[in-house]
């Protein structure tokens, strides 16, 4: 213990002073310093209270620490010592808990370190260690930890192929866990054990439970020592008399769906860099992310009182994002995805059909990757379900902001699809097309070059209806002049109207 009064002696009478001194000497007793506050941090003899606060400072002046010229010994320290105290404690899934602030302020004191040229040769040193945390950690170290791995890997490309291909299957087994833990996804759920304190609770059993973090509520320990930053409700009962301590237990990293949200990102990253290599690893997500793509809660579990709306979200969030990455990866592993072809198509209807009208990013997000499917070779899979396409309220939702602001993208990215498969459309569906693009024609929501898409689109499918021959043909071709007509009527007034608005602006 002596020791650790040294220490901390020493932290006090330093702490107000910078880690950046110009002074050769001082940089000299600045490393020193910062020396003993990491091997502070590691001592397990120190108290929680006390390592905190040299985890704290450290944190403070880490962005400087790029300006001292001997900056590489700095991340040395930091990486012999920082990252092995991470890999030999434990993974903790409960908060308030110093042991998780000071494994989380470790962490993030990694993902503050300035990208300098002199933490190249650091990188796979730090990167290795965190691909293997990164599979057993708790949601919320586990985030920080994946935007540490892709920040990296953007920006110094190292060649792991190893760490690669164990994250990948560590990717794959998160994703076919999902379909069998989908009808307790969705469930808002609270743990309360009133009668058992935090300690006689087997926390392990909940954790197993749950994909994202939620409360725990428990008999209030007397002199607990561990300080809670979350409220604390102490109620008491007229008969027992117990106060209740309220906790926070946070989800594995391979249950959260949180985290599933960003895998598709990183799987991005990785395949630009290490697709040569991985070649056969990143096609067999092919068939699991579609698989995953058509998970849906049913209609009961949507009527549940219990139904998280917000957990709802975040997995099409993550459906999203994967079929985006599909849509990244589709001329690669063209064969891949058409042995899974009726999978894209239940997919890409059950999202717009499942998103909610208020969540316009959300629908604006899958209607993108939709149009890379629906104009290449794959958009021949649609056509069966054309039909599908016509229903506003599918494509748009009935929310007026989604309507409003989605309407360009939706009837563009559409209209383009129409325009290629039109002479595989019945005369029925050349009708729809018509009715549809004819009413975009006269929107005055909508930006002129979308109109002028629109009558260039008009004359295409009035060329396919006059194929057809059919007797709606003669009727239809009549309501195409008709339309055209009406336009170059209205031009005129259009224009006046818009001149006199500009000249009382001027």
């Amino acid at each position: 213990m002596a020791n650790n009064v040294v220490v901390e002696t020493h932290y006090t009478q330093n702490m107000n002073r910078s880690l950046a001194a110009d002074s050769e000497t001082y940089q000299q007793c600045n490393y020193q310093t910062f020396q003993m506050l990491v091997l502070s941090v590691v001592d397990p003899l120190n108290t929680d209270e006390v390592r905190l606060k040299h985890l704290h400072n450290i944190a403070e002046n880490i962005e400087i620490l790029s300006t001292v010229p001997n900056y590489a010994i700095y991340i040395d320290l930091l990486v012999k010592n920082l990252l092995r105290s991470l890999i030999e404690t434990d993974t903790v899934f409960i908060i308030p808990s110093n042991a998780q602030t000071i494994r989380k302020q470790i962490i993030e004191i990694f993902h503050r370190l300035p990208i300098t040229e002199a933490l190249r040769g650091f990188v796979k040193d730090i990167l290795s260690p965190m691909f293997k945390l990164l599979t057993k950690e708790n949601e919320e170290n586990a985030l920080l930890l994946l935007r540490i791995i892709v920040e990296y890997m953007k920006q110094f490309r190292p060649q792991m192929i190893m760490e690669v291909r164990e994250f990948l299957q560590f990717v794959h087994n998160v994703y076919r866990q999902k379909a069998s833990a989908l009808d307790q996804i969705f469930l808002t759920k609270t743990f309360s054990h009133p009668t058992l304190t935090i300690n006689e609770i087997d926390l392990s059993a909940i954790i197993e439970q749950i994909c994202t973090s939620v409360k725990l509520i428990v008999k209030k320990i007397q002199n607990f020592p561990v300080q809670s930053s979350i409220t604390t409700d102490e109620t008491t009962n007229s008969t027992s008399h117990i106060a209740s301590d309220t906790f926070t237990i946070l989800s594995r990293a391979s249950h959260s769906v949180k985290l599933l949200a960003e895998f598709p990102v990183a799987i991005v990253l990785l395949y630009q860099l290490c697709r040569q290599s991985l070649q056969a690893e990143f096609g067999e997500l092919v068939p699991l992310f579609l698989r995953y793509l058509t998970l849906q809660p049913s209609k009961e579990q949507k009527n549940d009182p219990k139904f998280n709306m917000e957990i709802y979200i975040e997995f099409l969030t993550t459906q999203a994002k994967t079929l985006s990455f599909l849509a990244f990866v589709g001329k690669t592993y063209q064969e891949q995805l058409a042995l899974n072809s009726d999978l894209l198509v239940i997919a890409i209807f059950q999202l717009l059909d499942g998103c909610p009208p208020e969540n316009v990013q959300l629908r604006k997000d899958i209607i993108v990757a939709a149009r890379h499917f629906v104009s290449s070779d794959f958009r021949t899979l649609f056509i069966p379900h054309v039909k599908r396409f016509f229903d506003e309220n599918l494509l748009l939702s009935s929310g007026y902001t989604a309507r409003e602001t989605l309407k360009p993208l939706a009837y563009n990215t559409f209209g383009e699809f129409f325009n290629h498969i039109r002479a595989n459309l019945s005369i029925e569906d050349l009708q729809n097309v018509l009715y549809m693009y004819s009413k975009m024609i006269h929107d005055a929501s909508l930006p002129p070059t979308i109109q002028v898409t629109s009558l260039k689109f008009l004359t295409n499918i009035a060329e396919s209806i006059r194929q057809k021959g059919s007797e709606k043909s003669r009727d239809l071709l009549i309501h195409v002049v008709e339309t055209l007509v009406f336009k170059c009527k209205s031009l005129p007034k259009q224009c006046t109207h818009l001149s006199t608005t500009s000249n009382e602006k001027s």
